[in-house]
């Protein structure tokens, strides 16, 4: 404001008052463009002696009914964060539980009498030092459970007499299972903008159920290096070939085309025992390490889902197992555990993101379907071993929580300890704390067996 010379101030604060509304408190419709106009001046030059003006006033006048004087008292920026407004806004986010918006805090503030504008509280926020994280929702846990998912965790301790620490189990003998949607987009993207451009939006489509995805059956393990066993045993996608019904610019009619379908009970038990499935994978890849490097049986880890209880499924699949002479058991995990599977914890997500790299402005599932299969295949074991990492450390911090499902997820520096050949499968238990957690799962069984034969309990939780 240096080249403005105060004639032209003087002018230009002259015209603003004369267009300034005082009863709406702003100013006329188009007058400042009108005087960016009359002067050849911007719009924010405009604006800042207005600015100046204002404070000028505001800081000679006593009188708070002066022309724009009421401004500082309704818009709260003058209000000061004293012990009183800060308890009010621990009080409301504590009573909503932290759920609210920025908005409707302001909302809620200015019900109970404080005149506060939006601006004002997003200042007082950053003054008390909040911060918003995102929460995920998880389910509340019996004490049955609580107790299952502890004795899965304590099984797989074991001390070690050079050092006199306890660790886990190598895990070489579990091999983890589980099914989830790929989809070739995800529900959210990042576009970059530049000035004077227009914005690039995402594609519109009918309904989200119509993105191109597919189901697969993810089969993986600890890596082996003593055996060159990667870990990486088997990933199939559910499709079906169904000729088209109809014409389309895309095919002719009678056209086979790949069909994604969810698993069923008969279906998961089909994809276990046909040729060239689970089971065949798992003898391929294995058959040195079933007698010769593992002490037990080949375990195959999967979840409490309806497609691989249904129908008794597990103890078909047992038995087909001893009927081909095979060292492999299938066994549920934990209810309601899914950071218990690698998958669920981190393969899954880890590989849909190296997909949708692949498949960037692809739309047939064909492309989908390849892309999956080569992320697979091109998986650097070293991951996988970092994974197993992060498995471990989850087990701590379950033990720490007593089996609740209370603790976060944790980082610590799994990478680092893989660089540096650091066991990862250390406890965090000292051995006085392994036997009180033990105990109180014998303790727990044993009074629920007592209300069992009493039937004081319902068996079916």
């Amino acid at each position: 404001m240096t080249d403005v010379n105060p004639n032209e101030k003087a002018q230009i604060i002259f015209d603003l008052i004369g267009s300034f509304d005082q009863a709406k408190n702003k100013f006329n419709k188009n007058s400042i463009y009108n005087l960016e106009v009359k002067y050849n001046r911007s719009s924010s030059l405009i604006y800042n002696v207005w600015n100046n003006y204002k404070k000028a006033r505001l800081n000679n006048c006593d009188d708070n009914n002066v022309f724009f004087g009421n401004n500082k008292h309704k818009s709260g920026r003058k209000l000061k964060l004293d012990d009183t407004l800060e308890r009010s806004i621990k009080d409301i986010n504590n009573a909503y539980k932290g759920t609210l918006s920025m908005r409707a805090m302001t909302n809620q503030l200015n019900e109970q009498g404080t005149n506060l504008a939006l601006s004002s509280f997003h200042k007082y926020h950053r003054l008390m030092n909040g911060f918003t994280k995102t929460c995920n929702v998880k389910p509340l846990l019996k004490d049955i459970h609580r107790m299952k998912r502890l004795e899965w965790i304590l099984q797989k301790v074991y001390l070690n007499e050079d050092d006199n620490k306890l660790y886990y189990n190598n895990e070489f003998d579990y091999i983890h299972l589980d099914e989830a949607w790929v989809k070739l987009e995800t529900d959210y993207e990042y576009r970059k903008n530049y000035p004077n451009e227009p914005d690039h939006k995402p594609d519109h489509i009918q309904s989200k159920s119509h993105k191109t995805q597919v189901m697969d059956c993810t089969l993986v393990g600890r890596p082996i290096e003593q055996l060159n066993v990667d870990g990486k045993y088997l990933i199939q996608s559910h499709y079906d070939m169904i000729p088209a019904k109809r014409n389309s610019v895309n095919r002719d009619r009678g056209t086979l085309e790949m069909k994604p379908y969810n698993i069923t009970a008969d279906r998961f038990y089909d994809n276990q025992v046909k040729e060239g499935g689970v089971l065949d994978c798992i003898t391929e890849k294995r058959s040195e390490t079933v007698n010769d490097f593992t002490k037990y049986p080949i375990k195959i880890q999967l979840d409490n889902a309806s497609p691989h209880t249904g129908k008794n499924n597990i103890n078909k699949l047992n038995q087909e197992c001893i009927n081909r002479n095979l060292n492999i058991i299938y066994k549920l995990q934990c209810p309601n555990s899914p950071d218990l599977n690698l998958n669920d914890l981190s393969f899954n997500n880890s590989l849909s993101k190296r997909v949708h790299k692949l498949t960037f402005g692809c739309k047939k599932i064909e492309d989908l379907v390849n892309a999956v299969e080569h992320e697979f295949d091109s998986y650097d074991s070293n991951k996988l071993e970092t994974q197993y990492g992060h498995l471990f450390a989850c087990f701590n911090s379950i033990l720490e929580d007593h089996g609740g499902n209370e603790y976060k997820n944790p980082h610590n520096d799994v990478r680092k300890k893989v660089k540096l050949n650091l066991p990862l499968n250390e406890c965090c238990l000292s051995l006085d704390e392994f036997h009180s957690l033990w105990y109180e799962v014998i303790q727990f069984h044993t009074g629920f067996i007592e209300l069992w034969e009493k039937d004081d309990v319902n068996v079916c939780d």
